[in-house]
């Protein structure tokens, strides 16, 4: 793994390559883009349009950095101290229709490579 792309944003002792979030092969990301036009620039406008109107932004106050993430996959002590930003796979995003700006733009990112 590259040091010039190691994150920090999953759970707490997890150590990802940024490259690694960015899965065009995700089968949900595979079957999306298969349903977009295939002409070059009418396939990023429909992508680009697809992620902003059924990714909604997580509920909660902004200021709270992913609560939505550590409501859902942490248990209720551990959520209400955990303070890292939590990044989504392309699969998860889809899955649950919620996504942070990061989220929405790994996503958006699988679906164009």
């Amino acid at each position: 793994m590259s040091t010039g792309f190691v994150v920090k944003r999953r759970f707490v002792n997890e150590l990802w390559d940024i490259r690694q979030f960015v899965q065009p092969a995700t089968p949900g990301v595979v079957r999306l883009t298969a349903m977009l036009p295939a002409e070059r620039v009418a396939f990023i406008q429909a992508a680009w349009s697809w992620v902003v109107n059924n990714i909604k932004y997580p509920p909660g106050p902004p200021d709270k950095s992913d609560r939505h993430y550590r409501e859902a996959f942490l248990p209720p002590a551990t959520a209400r101290s955990v303070t890292y930003d939590y990044w989504s796979f392309p699969a998860e995003t889809l899955a649950l229709g919620v996504g942070d700006c990061e989220d929405a733009s790994i996503l958006l990112c699988s679906i164009l490579r």
